[in-house]
């Protein structure tokens, strides 16, 4: 019961790893400025219809009813009420292309608001794409140091047995040193481009920037079948 609890415990505190189109996706769904940039599109989709309607006939209903009750007044002066039902319809005859160029300047406006939301959109994906490559660049070059550093460090355990036995490897302990801490280095500063990398990643996504990530990179795509034959020639050659 208790490995099973722990188990359990483990895998809840390690989230899946998230795939680039998952990220996309979540980033889509936190984003403040896709939101607005829809509503401007969904505002000049309304424009537009409304700039039709004008167009159509407008056919409005009015009336009013007046009560006298009977003995109330003199008969001489009023009767005992009225009612009255008034229909009307308007059709412009002529607007001279006005509202025929409204709906023109409608259907542009919707154009442009259109393609602010796409602009947006795509700088969101790049920008989350670009982050994405980072992070997993970033982990895949830390991950090689550190099997370089592990490497290293056996031969450099090899260097120091071979100096104890009295051979002269000195230069060579010398110059494994240096490149053991270039190494460390570089692996330092990988992890921390990864670090900055899964941050900025985590706030696109609308997550606490400290919240764990783990991605997984996208498959390679597979190489184009070579072309059979030899390759078409030049104009130039073939005018030769």
């Amino acid at each position: 019961m208790m490995p099973l609890l722990c188990a359990l415990l483990l895998a809840a505190a390690s989230p899946a790893p998230l795939t680039l189109d998952d990220a996309i996706r979540l980033a889509h769904e936190a984003n403040a400025k896709l939101p607005q940039a829809a509503l401007e599109r969904d505002s000049a989709e309304e424009k537009i219809r409304e700039a039709r309607a004008e167009r159509w006939m407008k056919v409005a209903i009015d009336g009013d009813f007046l009560y006298a009750p009977p003995g109330g007044y003199d008969p001489v002066v009023t009767n005992a009420g009225e009612a009255r039902l008034q229909l009307t319809a308007k059709q412009p005859l002529l607007d001279g292309g006005a509202r025929r160029a409204a709906i023109s300047k409608a259907g542009a406006d919707r154009d442009a608001a259109t393609a602010r939301y796409r602009v947006a959109e795509k700088d969101l994906d790049v920008e989350v794409t670009s982050r994405f490559a980072e992070l997993v660049e970033a982990g895949d070059e830390a991950e090689a140091r550190r099997g370089g550093i592990e490497r290293l460090s056996r031969y450099r355990t090899t260097l120091e047995s071979r100096k104890a036995s009295g051979q002269g490897v000195a230069a060579d302990l010398l110059k494994t040193d240096v490149r053991l801490a270039s190494d460390e280095a570089d692996a330092i500063d990988a992890d921390a481009r990864a670090e900055e990398a899964r941050t900025e990643l985590n706030v696109l996504m609308g997550r606490a920037p400290e919240a764990p990530l783990t991605v997984v990179a996208p498959p390679i795509p597979a190489a184009a079948p070579a072309a059979s034959g030899p390759p078409p020639a030049s104009p130039e050659v073939r005018e030769a």
